[in-house]
C-alpha cells in the first residue's frame, strides 16, 4: 500500500497532460538533510524538537522528515526527536496537534514542519499558548509563511529551488 501510494504520490504532478519539456521533482531526503543542518545550528547542536507531517503515506514528506532525523542522528546526538504528529495537512487538524504535543512535552525548543501550508496554523497556536520561544523550520515560500519568516516567527524555510531543477533536467536532455 505504501509503494502504490509513493507512485501516486510521485506522478500525480503529471496526470494532466503538461506542455513542459520534462519534469523533475526535488530530492526529498536531501531537502531534509538541508532542513536538519539548518535546525543543527538554530540549537547549537543540542536540544529538542518534535516534527509534523501532513500523512504517513505522502513520501515526500515522509522522506523530508527521514532527510533530517537521519542528519540529526548521524552529526547531532544532542537533539532529541520528542515526536511525530500528523496534521492531515489541515490547518485546524495541525493546531490541534500543536496544542496536544505542548501538553505532552514541557520543554519544545523548535517545532519541524514538512509542508509549507500549515506552519501558520502552528505559529497561531504557539502565539496563543504564550510558547514564542518556540522555534518554527517548515518549507515553501509561500506569501504567508514569508511574512512569518519576516516577522521571526518561522525561523527558517526550505525552498525546493525550481530553477536548478528545470535547468538540471534541460542539461540531462541535452
Amino acid at each position: 500500500a505504501l509503494l502504490a501510494a509513493s507512485v501516486t504520490d510521485m506522478n500525480s504532478v503529471t496526470d494532466v497532460p503538461s506542455s513542459r519539456i520534462c519534469f523533475s521533482g526535488a530530492n526529498s531526503y536531501q531537502e531534509g538533510k538541508v532542513a536538519g543542518q539548518r535546525i543543527a545550528a538554530f540549537l547549537g547542536g543540542s536540544g529538542s524538537i518534535v516534527c509534523i507531517i501532513p500523512f504517513y503515506t505522502q513520501i515526500n514528506h515522509v522522506l523530508r522528515m527521514k532527510g533530517c532525523f537521519d542528519y540529526l542522528a548521524e552529526y547531532h546526538k544532542n537533539i532529541e526527536l520528542l515526536g511525530v504528529y500528523e496534521g492531515a495537512g489541515n490547518r485546524e487538524v495541525t493546531m490541534e496537534k500543536v496544542n496536544q504535543m505542548l501538553d505532552e512535552h514541557k520543554k519544545i525548543d523548535l517545532v519541524y514542519i514538512s509542508d509549507g501550508h500549515t506552519p501558520p496554523s502552528v505559529v497561531e497556536a504557539l502565539l496563543a499558548r504564550d510558547r514564542t520561544s518556540v522555534r518554527v523550520v517548515a518549507f515553501d515560500a509561500m506569501k504567508e509563511n514569508v511574512e512569518l519568516l519576516k516577522q521571526g516567527r518561522i525561523v527558517c524555510l526550505v525552498e525546493q529551488n525550481s530553477f536548478a531543477q528545470a535547468y538540471n533536467a534541460l542539461v540531462h536532455l541535452y
